[in-house]
């Protein structure tokens, strides 16, 4: 019985190494992805990354945010490390190697957004008649963000819908400045 009940937790133990792992991974991917977003409590990136660790059988405490070096530009590192509690189920084992044991992970990208060092950003073209320049929505709240996007000419669709209406807003896709078709929708994260 006794090595019955080793055998669950080896093998929930590498499903939970597993899951932590990939969490991770998508958690560094987002942050080289997006290096300027929100990265604190109830941001985009920690619900990601709680999702994507819910199955792991062990307890995530506080989501932390990457760490970049040298800095958040383009060719920089991103990197996530997290580490969880696993409740190890057997009898005595705990004894051993400690109940809960501390299970971690860590993953590393290439930031691929945002600025490159020592290279000016060059002054959008201006739009057609087609076209419209995105506004910046960072620092409104999402009620404002929402009306600066209709002002703007915009009749496509904006992410969150109806809520969060107090809150600020810390990131959009797509871009500022990027000339887009009225019928584009955008996607706002918020703190």
């Amino acid at each position: 019985m006794l090595i019955l009940l080793i055998a669950v937790d080896f093998g929930r133990l590498f499903g939970a190494w597993v899951t932590i792992n990939n969490a991770a991974r998508i958690g560094a991917n987002y942050a080289a992805a997006a290096p300027t977003s929100s990265f604190g409590p109830g941001s985009a990136y920690e619900t990601t990354v709680r999702n994507e660790s819910n199955l792991s059988n062990c307890t995530l405490g506080s989501v932390p945010g990457p760490v970049f070096s040298p800095n958040t530009n383009v060719g920089s590192t991103g990197t996530v490390r997290i580490t969880c509690g696993f409740t190890i189920l057997t009898p005595f084992v705990g004894g051993f190697v400690g109940n809960p044991l501390s299970l971690s992970a860590s993953s590393q990208f290439i930031v691929r957004g945002g600025t490159i060092s020592g290279v000016p950003n060059p002054t959008p073209a201006p739009c057609d008649a087609t076209h419209f320049a995105v506004p910046n929505l960072v620092g409104l709240t999402v009620s404002a963000a929402r009306a600066s996007w209709t002002a703007a000419g915009f009749t496509g669709s904006f992410t969150p819908g109806s809520g969060h209406n107090g809150q600020t807003v810390t990131g959009q896709v797509p871009d500022v400045g990027s000339c887009r078709l009225a019928s584009q929708a955008i996607v706002v994260t918020y703190s």
